[in-house]
């Protein structure tokens, strides 16, 4: 499946979607997740699917074997040494309300 879409959201309710920005142009700390669309539809054809990606240390946006694509983990990973060129994005903790705010709004979000 190919990417068409992302969203991401930070914390104090602050969101940046595919659509209005590059992966550089984000801010580089605070992310507390994103949603990635892909261009295949669910059985039904109803909406895309897609992958969130929330509760992590380090988000990064990166080219893997010519395909744009958002990854996460661990600051261990070491995304800078493995992917030269990653957009890199410090992920944060914030409080569980918050959290389950933008989890809603994640599984909400269909690209």
């Amino acid at each position: 499946m190919k990417m068409i879409g992302w969203k991401a959201w930070y914390r104090g309710g602050r969101v940046f979607c595919s659509t209005g920005v590059d992966p550089s142009e984000l801010p580089d700390d605070e992310m507390l997740g994103v949603m990635v669309a892909f261009d295949k539809k669910t059985p039904d054809g109803a909406q895309h699917y897609c992958r969130q990606l929330s509760g992590t240390d380090l988000y990064w946006y990166v080219e893997i074997e010519g395909e744009p694509t958002w990854c996460h983990g661990a600051h261990e990973d070491r995304p800078e040494k493995r992917y030269p060129g990653a957009v890199i994005i410090r992920g944060i903790w914030t409080t569980d309300e918050e959290m389950q705010r933008v989890n809603a709004k994640m599984a909400e979000w269909r690209g």
